[in-house]
């Protein structure tokens, strides 16, 4: 699955080229800045900034040594920061910022931390900001728990689909928390799918996919058709229908209070994982659908099952009879 930096270009292995120049670019950053609007960055140049971003995301909390730092970098210290892992280095048009925003490189990688990001206005200035340079934003956290809102960006950045990034340039990785907990340990996510999501696989493409989203939608929505209908935009007859497919594929275990969460987290993970099995078991079996009893016991032509009418030979065509001929 392509990753945020593949989406933009800068993968895996351009890691080694920006730890090289990321730097160089700061130091430039930081000169060619001035005024409110100064670039506070973490360079070569400067030390004090460097120290303070080592403090705060890397090193073991110490609030007295933060607070010198701060003072010697001219910082102000703030109650709660948020810290945003950065997809590239800004682009020039990015490096003036707030003066209360320090830019730098942390193990190797840019990254920016906001203070402050709950304030009145705060959360557009950080949009307006990243708005075309892509990142992902950790958790808005009290300054001891900052490496832990930079760990958490990082990894939303190297796990999240590149797609999240091609709809919305800036991610906050609050919102995607279930995801992250899937994607961290991506076998045993598709390991799950694919016990709970069996009965599923023999179907088609399509079929599977609009069963998956209905069976989803019914866990969700508390098991009320009308509500499924208005989340998927179908008439509630449709989700009956579904529903007496699926319970036929899966039996009353869907049902089950005690399975309802490893279902939701199946179907959460197949959509984020998909199984190349699933692939797999449709190259072997490409008429499995046709070749299966209906669904839910009623006639083909019924449930809209293709290729399951009887057969039945032509009527032979009767050759009209003349007047001269009788």
């Amino acid at each position: 699955m392509p990753t945020a930096y593949e989406r933009t270009r800068h993968g895996p292995e351009h890691v080694d080229r920006l730890r090289r120049t990321a730097a160089d670019e700061v130091a430039r950053t930081g000169a060619e800045s001035n005024g409110e609007n100064r670039c506070w960055c973490a360079g070569p140049g400067d030390a004090h900034r460097r120290e303070l971003i080592e403090l705060l995301l890397g090193s073991p909390y110490d609030p007295d040594r933060l607070r010198k730092a701060a003072v010697r970098a001219g910082w102000q210290v703030p109650r709660t920061l948020a810290v945003v892992a950065l997809c590239r280095w800004p682009v020039p048009a990015r490096r003036f910022l707030p003066s209360d925003v320090l830019t730098g490189l942390h193990q190797g990688l840019p990254c920016l931390v906001f203070p402050d990001p709950e304030g009145p206005g705060r959360r557009s200035t950080l949009h307006a900001l990243l708005a075309d340079d892509p990142g992902v934003v950790g958790p808005t956290v009290e300054l001891r728990r900052a490496g832990s809102s930079w760990r958490l960006a990082r990894r939303g950045l190297e796990l999240l689909p590149a797609d999240l990034l091609a709809r919305h340039a800036v991610v906050h990785v609050t919102d995607h928390m279930r995801d992250l907990l899937l994607l961290q340990d991506p076998e045993l996510s598709r390991e799950l799918a694919a016990r709970k999501l069996a009965p599923l696989q023999r179907l088609r493409p399509a079929r599977r996919a609009s069963l998956a989203e209905t069976l989803l939608a019914y866990l969700e929505c508390g098991r009320n058709a009308v509500a499924i209908a208005a989340r998927l935009h179908v008439h509630p007859q449709t989700v009956r229908h579904r529903m007496r497919q699926i319970t036929h594929l899966f039996g009353a275990g869907i049902d089950d209070p005690a399975q309802t969460l490893d279902y939701l987290i199946a179907l959460h993970a197949s959509r984020l994982l998909p199984d190349d099995r699933s692939a797999h078991y449709r190259r072997a079996r490409p008429d499995d659908t046709a070749r299966h009893a209906p669904l839910g016991g009623l006639p083909r032509q019924q449930v809209g099952v293709t290729g399951g009418s009887r057969h039945r030979p032509p009527r032979k065509k009767q050759r009209k009879v003349t007047t001269h001929e009788s």
